[in-house]
């Protein structure tokens, strides 16, 4: 039985290979155009999942309202001591960690003089705490706790080192001076917002920042509520606490400052999920990583829908089209009207009308 259908498929096929062509097109680069699209929005969902306990760690927003010049949008970055500030005056963050930017392609040298270009943050041992980056080589606890101190990505410490031991060997980055390596970073388990190849110890902008002039003091990041453009603060709720207790707790913060503030700004803290930073739901400025805003994956899922349905449409148009270029005499329509209502269905039989004039053939309506 099987053998025979196949058989009459086949010769089906062979019958109408322009009508087969089509379909079989269609239908394939439809499939892989929707395969792709949806291992796309696959891949932007499955950002930061394996961080621990990650629906309870959040980053935090800063937004600063000038008097003479309104709002200034959000930043995703904030004043450095906000993290720590939360952990220690408020009974809701149980964790805190800060990641300074000023490391993105900078030229990092070797001990015999090879430079390459290297990415990253500087970043406090409460890094490891927060997020679920295990390091291979080193003690996490103590890796960035020291000055000039840096951990590498497996991957930056194969480009730089080769098949050598990483550890104790020396990075001049440009700008910031030497550092000594101390740890070499797992591969991830999943994908973050967070790439990078290397993390230096904030301590060594502490550090630098001690030899600042009074002049250049009010650049300093480090302990700086003034300064929100270089640090970005994540926090890890404590067991029972909602992101309304961080809410409220950030609500109080946002009005101190705003009250210390030398500029009359009114400063505004939020806190975003650590889960609903990829797709992100809004363009922050001063935002890490690379990722889809939500309206491009509803436009890629749009798209989705219509590569689905227009095959569909176009199969049914061919079909109609390869059955009435015989002229038959006899149209046989099965329920045609089964789905539409009483107005739309009196348009129908009235087109159908039309065509029986127009093919000078019989319709039966089977209903």
């Amino acid at each position: 039985m099987i053998q025979n259908d196949i058989k009459i498929a086949w010769r089906n096929l062979c019958t109408n290979k322009f009508f087969t062509l089509l379909n079989v097109l269609g239908l394939a680069l439809g499939m892989s155009a929707c395969l792709t699209l949806i291992l796309i929005i696959k891949d932007q969902l499955s950002y930061d999942k394996f961080h621990p306990v990650a629906e309870q760690t959040y980053r935090l927003l800063c937004q600063a309202d000038c008097k003479d010049e309104g709002g200034r949008g959000i930043f995703a970055s904030t004043p450095f001591p906000l993290g720590e500030t939360l952990r220690n005056d408020f009974a809701v963050v149980e964790k805190s960690t800060c990641l300074i930017r000023g490391l993105n392609d900078n030229d990092a040298t070797t001990s015999d003089q090879r430079t390459l270009p290297i990415s990253g943050y500087f970043a406090e041992p409460s890094f490891f705490d927060v997020f679920g980056f295990q390091m291979e080589v080193g003690n996490a606890a103590t890796a960035l706790s020291e000055p000039f101190t840096l951990v590498l990505s497996k991957k930056a410490a194969a480009r730089f080192f080769g098949a050598q031991n990483p550890i104790g060997q020396t990075l001049a980055l440009k700008d910031w001076g030497n550092f000594r390596v101390t740890g070499v970073v797992a591969l991830p388990k999943g994908k973050s917002h967070l790439g990078f190849e290397c993390l230096a110890s904030v301590a060594s902008v502490a550090a630098l920042e001690q030899n600042y002039t009074p002049e250049e003091a009010e650049g300093k990041i480090v302990g700086n509520w003034d300064n929100r453009f270089m640090a970005h603060n994540y926090v890890q709720l404590r067991p029972g606490k909602t992101q309304a207790d961080l809410e409220a707790a950030l609500a109080v913060l946002g009005e101190k400052r705003s009250k210390a503030s030398a500029t009359g700004e009114n400063i505004h803290f939020f806190a975003q999920n650590l889960l609903k930073i990829t797709p992100s739901p809004d363009f922050y400025s001063n935002d890490v990583g690379l990722s889809l805003p939500w309206i491009f994956i509803w436009v890629l899922s749009a798209f989705v829908v219509l590569l689905i349905i227009f095959p569909c449409i176009n199969y049914a148009n061919l079909a109609i089209a390869r059955a009435m270029a015989n002229r038959p005499r006899i149209i046989l329509a099965d329920e045609p009207t089964a789905a539409l209502d009483s107005q739309r269905a009196g348009v129908v039989m009235d087109l159908m009308s039309q065509v029986a004039v127009e093919q000078r053939a019989a319709i039966v309506v089977v209903s």
